[in-house]
């Protein structure tokens, strides 16, 4: 991988956490997880690649700015998600209990 394509990967994950945080506002919880998914993949990626290739100056610079914007998208999406793991924490704690439930009481 070249140095400009290192960037265009680093240019597709900040549009990826951009369509995240669009996708949590607009509470599409099953677009937020597809794109999580795609954003883990493209993280190892570029992690795999990023050591091996050396960056101009210019480029450095325009690395820093779009991971300076997807850092600043990552607590917004952060607190939109939190409400919905921890529902979803509960939901399960609750089978948990009915199943323990079930299991001494033999239902």
């Amino acid at each position: 991988m070249d140095a400009q394509t290192l960037i265009a990967e680093y240019l597709a994950l900040g549009r990826m956490m951009r369509q995240m945080l669009e996708a949590a506002r607009q509470q599409d919880w099953d677009k937020v997880l597809e794109l999580e998914t795609l954003h883990l993949v493209k993280m190892h990626q570029i992690k795999v690649y990023d050591s091996s290739v050396v960056l101009s100056d210019a480029l450095k610079a325009q690395k820093m700015a779009i991971m300076q914007n997807i850092l600043q998208d990552e607590p917004e999406i952060r607190s939109l998600i939190r409400p919905q793991i921890d529902a979803l924490a509960q939901l399960m704690h609750g089978a948990q209990m009915k199943t323990k439930l079930d299991y001494a009481y033999r239902v």
